[in-house]
């Protein structure tokens, strides 16, 4: 008990020098690495000797014995069942016996049958015998059991460090969070408490409605002490007579009365709000009708204006049309006279001079401006016909073309189309007021929401 008690505490220190060692491997490292050490101790503590196998003595068989045959592998661990050996009658040898003495009966295979079947025959017996149970092995089982004990004792070590550890870190943290908390905490109710400290002894110069702040102030005097409670009850008492859930019950009270009224006038604003839109968009509806008719009435006079423009162009178009025909069918008369005339002047001047001096190109001249001369009096005859024509045509036109009546009538339509286009714009500047006032009273309306 001493030995085993002396081994653990050996493994126990080796354990702990193994934890001082090495300070740069990690835990795990360090744990591994003393598990192989001791692995390796037991191994080489513990080796067993080397085994003597078992020789087994043969004997020679006798006819009608019992032979025990043991295992064939003396040294193998597991039990082989299957290594046995039975006895086996040679029939010769039998039927050689049988002649020599008169101990053995020779049967031949049929007979040891039906005796078998009977259980009258010879009994085979297989018996298996375990060579195993030896002192050397039975001492060794003991050794592995202390090895065991020895690696739970180094591993329950090393948990209950862990576990320290833990532990440990637990608490240092714990109470680092809570101290931390506590801080906060204590330095939150510090200025929670100089607020209203301020408040307190300033209450009777605050307006009602920095008064009315007192309801702000509900949590923070909740997480005062009671001490600072008392204070704060006993500043406010020698100002106003009343403790600080006492004011602010009475400011719940005026404020829950302010949004009752409050309720009532939105919902007598909403009402006027929903009947002025209402009235308004009646307008409207009566505003874009007439808009209506001043466009169709604009749309009217704007087709009056552009039919009219239409006749007044097209008569001016004739008339000047046949004012360019009259200058035509002149220009054409000028320039036939013109050229009767000069035929003539030169025939003129060739009759003057005696038969006996014309050269004969003077005489065949003449004879060329004979010719000539009545197709150009035919020319003239003819151009003065077109003027005449023309003048008539020029006339007619000019009589057709009268647009005074047009222009007085283009006169009208584009006065009643100026009236038109300003009460369209009368009536869309009304359009749009009422939309922009319906807007308006829509959004205060939301707003009340």
């Amino acid at each position: 008990m001493d030995k085993k008690r002396k081994n653990e505490n050996d493994e126990i220190s080796q354990l702990l020098d193994s934890f001082q060692t090495n300070e740069e491997d990690t835990l795990e490292q360090k744990m591994d690495q003393f598990t192989k050490n001791q692995t390796r101790s037991r191994v080489e503590k513990h080796k067993p000797e080397p085994e003597i196998p078992f020789q087994a003595k043969k004997e020679e068989p006798s006819l009608g014995d019992t032979f025990v045959v043991g295992s064939k592998d003396l040294n193998e661990s597991k039990e082989d069942l299957s290594a046995t050996r039975t006895v086996m009658w040679n029939a010769d040898d039998l039927k050689q016996e049988a002649d020599s003495t008169n101990q053995t009966v020779v049967i031949d295979d049929d007979e040891i049958q039906s005796l078998l079947e009977e259980g009258k025959g010879p009994q085979l017996k297989r018996e298996v015998i375990n060579k195993k149970k030896e002192p050397s092995k039975k001492k060794s089982a003991p050794k592995k059991s202390h090895s065991k004990t020895g690696m739970y004792v180094a591993l329950g070590v090393v948990g209950v460090l862990l576990v320290s550890l833990l532990i440990f870190g637990g608490m240092k943290l714990m109470t680092g969070g809570l101290s931390s908390s506590d801080e906060k905490t204590s330095e939150v109710q510090k200025k929670n408490y100089q607020e209203l400290l301020d408040f307190a002894n300033n209450y009777d110069d605050l307006s009602s409605s920095d008064q009315k702040k007192i309801i702000g102030f509900e949590s923070k005097y909740n997480s005062l002490t009671r001490k600072q409670r008392e204070k704060i009850d006993e500043i406010l008492e020698e100002v106003t007579g009343k403790t600080f859930n006492e004011l602010l019950a009475s400011a719940n009270k005026k404020t829950s009365t302010k949004k009752d009224n409050n309720n009532t006038e939105i919902a007598e604003k909403k009402a006027q709000l929903k009947q002025k839109i209402n009235d308004l968009k009646k307008q409207l509806l009566s505003a874009q009708s007439e808009l209506e008719n001043a466009q169709n009435a604009q749309s009217s006079a704007q087709s009056d204006v552009d039919s009219l423009q239409s006749q007044i162009d097209s008569a001016g178009g004739s008339v000047s049309a046949a004012q360019s025909a009259v200058i035509s069918a002149q220009a054409d008369y000028d320039n036939a006279q013109s050229a009767l005339q000069v035929c003539e002047n030169r025939r003129s001047e060739l009759e003057q001079i005696p038969n006996s001096e014309l050269t004969q190109d003077q005489y065949t001249e003449l004879q060329q401006l004979y010719a000539e001369h009545q197709g150009l009096v035919d020319n003239v005859n003819t151009t003065k016909s077109a003027l005449a024509d023309a003048k008539t045509a020029l006339s007619a036109a000019q009589k057709n073309s009268d647009t005074s009546s047009l222009q007085n009538k283009l006169k009208s339509a584009k006065m009643k189309l100026d009236s038109a286009n300003s009460d369209v714009t009368d009536a869309q500047s009304k359009v749009d007021s009422l939309n922009s006032q319906i807007n308006d009273y829509q959004n205060q309306l939301n707003q009340l929401d």
